[in-house]
């Protein structure tokens, strides 16, 4: 029986929280179902890119919404809301980045690592520092977006394709 590879970020302090949450949410699965078989925001690595880059579009409008809410009830609100926004955001878009995965295999090292960062670096702003420790921006949302793009990429090129993103 061969034993399944962890899905767990490797051990760094600043995330050990975030394997905590990895860890709960398989553990959730498992109660679901009482089997691990589905799961709750996609799992693969390119049907979980797709999924959180679904959200990318609603970044801009969370932020425009609370912005406005903020502008007609200033008394809701103390200092900037696109922190509040940002993390709104990551929290849903960074759901689906619990069970990615990346094949086996030396020859996907690069991705995985950039995998492992993205879900490192998502999950935190969404469900660890995001809640309330840190105040995120925009622009680290779209560094999150930039770096599922350049995973797409590398993954086109990685199964032979010669991709171009694109002007629009």
């Amino acid at each position: 029986m061969s034993k399944k590879k962890s899905n767990a970020i490797p051990e760094n302090p600043r995330y050990t929280n975030i394997n905590k949450l990895l860890e709960q949410h398989k553990h959730e699965q498992v109660e679901r179902s009482g089997e691990q078989q589905e799961s709750q925001y996609g799992k693969g690595l390119t049907i979980c890119l797709v999924k959180f880059m679904e959200h990318a579009m609603d970044l801009s409008s969370q932020v425009a919404a609370l912005k406005k809410m903020q502008n007609e009830h200033p008394e809701m609100f103390e200092g900037s809301t696109e922190p509040m926004a940002v993390n709104m955001w990551a929290n849903a878009a960074s759901d689906h980045l619990f069970d990615i995965e990346v094949p086996r295999g030396s020859s996907w090292d690069e991705i995985r690592k950039k995998v492992k960062e993205l879900q490192e670096k998502g999950l935190n702003m969404g469900h660890g520092d995001g809640l309330g420790q840190r105040k995120y921006t925009v622009e680290d949302a779209h560094s999150l977006i930039k770096s599922a793009m350049d995973i797409a990429l590398m993954v086109d090129e990685k199964i032979g394709l010669s991709p171009d993103i694109g002007n629009y």
